[in-house]
């Protein structure tokens, strides 16, 4: 029986994907309790291929395309074919730990309460050895150190999508492709996270105990020389700001947008004046992390000009 369906998204990746399609093959949980399904979002290589080819030899894997472009559409399409009750999501540039599914399934049939969403770490493969003021914070997500639920504080915003569960029915009920389509790249993620907690709270519903972390459920995803470049991780901070927008609604005339001003306003710049006198870190590791938060409100504040007038 078919419990946990892991979903794939790809876009012309089919050579990192035979790896991802690999660490899949290779997990500890009974292959008769999940299902692979990659969801090919029309790719021009060779994608359709690969994954009949891995189907016929290794594992059976269902594909199936998704032409309307944009990771929301794929994601959606994946919701709509799983067959399992929870709906687990996978990079087609990350591989999974070999007890990266048994921890997905252990957690759904033995916390209480069962949880509506799972994440697990994200740690960075580099395709080359990174520039020395690279720190792997740019690219590692870990919420805690230990297992849990996530505070409400941090529940708002969730998980990264490369390592995300669900229960299907609560999926189905909030996934929205209104973000991670061609326009808004960014943020479909934690857009269902968010539209999942706005609804709980509004119920009245406590939001401390539905999305479960493991740090040992753990996913390395591919990081190639172009993701350590200033530019990639600014513009990614920017594109975020603006995702923010679009999920708060923000105006120049709501709470939200004089709240993050504010924010923005003491930001501890005498802190990155110091940090760089007393190399606490590389001075371009510290800069590079000041620019992020100055992109980041940045494209949050241009999105919300964009808002307020259009």
């Amino acid at each position: 029986m078919i419990i946990i369906s892991v979903v794939v998204c790809t876009y012309n990746r089919s050579n990192l994907l035979l790896p991802t399609l690999h660490s899949l093959d290779k997990q500890e949980l009974d292959k008769n309790l999940f299902e692979v399904i990659v969801i090919d979002n029309n790719s021009k290589d060779d994608t359709k291929t690969v994954v009949e080819n891995f189907s016929a030899t290794v594992f059976p894997v269902r594909y199936f395309l998704e032409s309307q472009q944009g990771i929301a559409y794929a994601r959606k399409k994946g919701i709509l074919e799983a067959k399992g009750k929870y709906v687990a999501y996978l990079d087609d540039d990350a591989k999974a730990n070999t007890d990266w599914a048994k921890i997905i399934f252990d957690t759904y049939e033995n916390i209480k309460p069962t949880p509506l969403a799972i994440g697990g770490a994200i740690v960075p493969l580099y395709s080359e050895t990174p520039p020395s003021w690279f720190v792997e914070s740019f690219e590692k997500r870990n919420w805690m150190d230990t297992a849990g639920f996530l505070s409400e504080k941090k529940a708002k915003y969730g998980f990264s999508g490369a390592n995300m569960s669900f229960q299907k029915d609560i999926l189905s009920e909030y996934f929205s492709t209104e973000l991670g389509v061609p326009e808004r790249p960014m943020g479909e993620d934690v857009f269902v996270f968010r539209k999942i907690f706005n609804a709980y709270k509004l119920q009245g519903k406590r939001v401390d105990n539905i999305f479960w972390y493991n740090p040992h459920q753990i996913v390395h995803h591919w990081t190639t020389m172009a993701n350590t470049k200033v530019t990639f991780i600014t513009a990614r901070a920017a594109e975020g700001g603006k995702a923010n927008v679009f999920m708060s609604k923000t105006t120049l005339f709501s709470l939200d947008f004089w709240k993050t001003l504010i924010v923005f306003a003491l930001l501890p710049y005498p802190k990155l004046v110091i940090d760089l006198l007393k190399f606490n870190e590389k001075p371009k590791t510290s800069y590079v992390k000041f620019l992020q938060q100055i992109y980041y409100f940045k494209g949050f504040l241009t999105e919300t000009i964009k808002r307020t007038f259009s």
